[in-house]
C-alpha cells in the first residue's frame, strides 16, 4: 500500500466569534500554523470540531473556507449525520470544494441498528455523494456515536465499494481492535484516534492519527511518526506524547483545547457550543496549574509553541 495520504492529523477544533458563529478567519490561521508545525493534513467538523453541533450550512461554509485558505494541508471533511440526506449533501459539497476526502460516523439517533441497515446507509452515501477515486474514512467512535462498526460490515464495504472506502479513524482507545483492523485489513488506513495509541499502532501498520491533541502538539505526534519512518525506537518519543494526553484528563477536552489555544493567542475566543459548556474556574484552575499558564505568559514563551507541560 502506498504512504501517500498517512501521517498526522489535526481534529482540528471550530473557532466561534463572541456570538456564536464559526469564525472562518480565525480557523484558517489556525490551520496554517498547523501547517508550519507539522500537520499532514486536518479533519473538519468532526467530534473535536463539534460538527454535530453545526447545522449543514455552518458545515459547508467551514468546508469551503479551509479550502480558500490554502495552507497545504491534507484536508478531511466530517460528513456523518444522523440523517442520510444531510449525510450525502455534506459528503457531496466537500469533493465539490476538492477536498482530500471524508470521514463518515454511523448515523447516531437509533441504537444498534442492524448491519443490514449501516451497510445501506454507508452504500446510498457513496453512490450518490462520493466521486469515482473519492477517499472515505469510516469512523469507528463508540464512545461517542455508540454504534461501533464490525470487521464484518468493513469488509462487505471494502468488497462493494474497494476504490472509495480507503480506511478508518478508530477512536474505540481499544489496542487490541486496532491491531485486529490492521491485521484484517493490510491494504487499508487506519488512523487512530487515542494518541496513547499511535506507536503501537504504525508497528502494526497503521497510517497515522488523526487526533485533538494535534490542534496543541503536533511536534510531539510527528516526533512519534517520522521515528517510526526512520526505523527508530518509540518508547520514549510516545511516552512524551502520552504524558501530554494525561495533562488534559478529567478535563472537558475540547474547552480544555480551545482555552490553550486562545491562551497561544492562536484563536481568540475559547467559546463552546451547548450542549458542551466552558470551563468552570476550577477547572480553568486546573489547567493554568498544569501548563504553567501564568508563567509562560510572563517568561515571554510563545504559547503558540507548546510542546507539552512546563
Amino acid at each position: 500500500m502506498t504512504t501517500e495520504g498517512n501521517g498526522i492529523y489535526a481534529a482540528t477544533i471550530t473557532p466561534f466569534d463572541e456570538s456564536g458563529r464559526p469564525d472562518h478567519e480565525q480557523l484558517a490561521a489556525h490551520l496554517k500554523q498547523l501547517a508550519r508545525r507539522g500537520c499532514h493534513g486536518a479533519l473538519l467538523c468532526g467530534t473535536t470540531g463539534e460538527g454535530p453541533s453545526l447545522s449543514v450550512e455552518e458545515r459547508i461554509a467551514l468546508f469551503a473556507a479551509a479550502a480558500k485558505a490554502k495552507t497545504g494541508l491534507r484536508l478531511l471533511a466530517g460528513t456523518g449525520a444522523a440523517s442520510l440526506e444531510d449525510t450525502i449533501a455534506l459528503t457531496r459539497a466537500a469533493f465539490e470544494m476538492g477536498l482530500s476526502g471524508v470521514v463518515i460516523i454511523p448515523p447516531f439517533f437509533y441504537p444498534a441498528p442492524a448491519p443490514e441497515g449501516l451497510f445501506a446507509f454507508y452504500a446510498e452515501v457513496i453512490r450518490r455523494a462520493v466521486p469515482e477515486g473519492g477517499a472515505v474514512l469510516l469512523y469507528h467512535n463508540p464512545p461517542v456515536g455508540a454504534i461501533p462498526l464490525s470487521l464484518e460490515l468493513i469488509a462487505r464495504l471494502r468488497d462493494a465499494f474497494p476504490e472509495r472506502v480507503i480506511g478508518i479513524k478508530d477512536s474505540g482507545g481499544d489496542r487490541g481492535h486496532t491491531r485486529r483492523l490492521c491485521d484484517a485489513f493490510p491494504d487499508f488506513r487506519v488512523f487512530v484516534g487515542d494518541d496513547r495509541l499511535l506507536a503501537p499502532a504504525l508497528e502494526a501498520g497503521g497510517a497515522g492519527a488523526i487526533t485533538g491533541l494535534a490542534n496543541l502538539f503536533p511536534d510531539l505526534l510527528r516526533d512519534v511518526y517520522d521515528r517510526y519512518q526512520r526505523r527508530e525506537t518509540l518508547e520514549e518519543a510516545q511516552k512524551r506524547l502520552s504524558e501530554a494526553r494525561l495533562q488534559l484528563e478529567g478535563l472537558p477536552r475540547i474547552a480544555a483545547i480551545k482555552m490553550l489555544l486562545k491562551a497561544g493567542r492562536i484563536i481568540q475566543s475559547a467559546r463552546v457550543r451547548p450542549p458542551l459548556s466552558p470551563l468552570t474556574e476550577s477547572e480553568y484552575a486546573i489547567l493554568r496549574d498544569r501548563f504553567h499558564l501564568e508563567v509562560r505568559a510572563t517568561s515571554g514563551v510563545d504559547l503558540s509553541e507548546l510542546s507539552g507541560p512546563a
